[in-house]
């Protein structure tokens, strides 16, 4: 007798929790889809009383997916092919508006009965779609950024050109075009950030596919008889990065098209980019090799001091072989 006391105080104190419970939970009858039990949070989300409601079907409650359309799911359950489904609907207030809701169903007594747990997300779905807005809002903005930035880049080199018709020192005029090609391979990392869905990432061999095809159009004279070849491995990598990669590659294949070739002699130039435990990008002729007094750091070469500075922000290390024409690898970690 008293045991039977305690077990009808438990099931009274479960009952009691499931009525209060601040998720509304809806009972239905497995094959009509009747309502049979709505607990306090159900009854005050959706505006009936216990009475109307056990009048009415759980399809009447919303309008879309349809019964054909519920049972068909709710088959997979009687299968026993999911213990669960999982859906987002919007149910329909009994005076007019309604409310999004994200519902778990399972089965709760095999061939008799569903049970409907659902929480009301009507204000999470507002919230969601105004930080949406606000994302759409600052990616627009970035991209207008990058759309600016590429124009002042290609406005300055511009200039640049425009300048060069009126210098005539030798020395001056190189300057000012290797200047001019820098800032081209930066404006370049713009315009493919406003053609990606990625505001800063770039994949890298798309950038240094179209930025050795530059410099081969800017740099390429009658009579050369250079071949260039690419193994660019695909990865996405930070726009700091790539903007590096970019400036390594144009300072390393410029020098080797202007001076590892006199004499417009033929030649071979190979460019990689490996992703492995450490990224590795290099840079490689067969040309007339590189004097041992040339190195990066300490070498008066404006153009060597650059690749010691670019391998030092990518806090990478760089190995130079001499021993058939030159090759530069660098290697250096995400």
């Amino acid at each position: 007798m008293v045991e039977e006391e305690r077990q009808n105080a438990r099931v009274s104190r479960l009952e009691k929790i499931v009525m209060v419970s601040h998720n509304q939970i809806l009972v239905v009858e497995d094959q009509s889809l009747a309502v049979e039990y709505a607990n306090t949070s159900a009854l005050a989300a959706l505006g009936y009383s216990a009475a109307e409601l056990q009048q009415l079907k759980l399809t009447d409650l919303f309008v879309f997916p349809d019964e054909m359309a519920i049972q068909a799911l709710l088959n997979t359950l009687r299968r026993a092919q999911t213990d669960r489904l999982e859906l987002q609907l919007r149910f329909n207030r009994k005076h007019g508006d309604y409310y999004d809701g994200e519902v778990l169903i399972q089965v709760l007594e095999k061939g008799q009965s569903f049970v409907l747990i659902v929480s009301d997300i009507t204000d999470k779905l507002v919230t969601e779609k105004k930080l949406l807005h606000t994302i759409h809002e600052k990616e627009t903005l970035i991209k207008e950024i990058h759309h600016r930035v590429k124009n002042n880049l290609q406005l300055i080199s511009s200039i640049i050109y425009l300048k060069l018709h009126s210098v005539t020192d030798v020395d001056i005029r190189s300057f000012l075009e290797d200047t001019r090609q820098k800032i081209r391979s930066i404006a370049l990392i713009h315009e493919r950030l406003l053609q990606t869905e990625t505001l800063d990432k770039v994949e890298i061999s798309d950038y240094l596919g179209k930025l050795i095809q530059d410099l081969k159009v800017t740099y390429f004279r009658d009579g050369v008889q250079l071949e260039i070849e690419t193994e660019l491995d695909k990865d996405m990598l930070s726009l700091d990065m790539a903007i590096i990669c970019g400036l390594i590659v144009n300072e390393l294949l410029t020098n080797a098209i202007k001076h590892a070739f006199p004499g417009n002699r033929a030649g071979r130039i190979v460019i990689r980019f490996r992703r492995g435990e450490r990224y590795s990008l290099m840079v490689a002729d067969n040309g007339v090799g590189l004097s041992p007094a040339v190195e990066p750091g300490s070498s008066p070469s404006f153009g060597m001091q650059l690749i010691d500075v670019f391998v030092k922000q990518l806090n990478g290390s760089l190995l130079i072989d001499r021993t058939e024409g030159t090759k530069f690898t660098i290697e250096f970690s995400s």
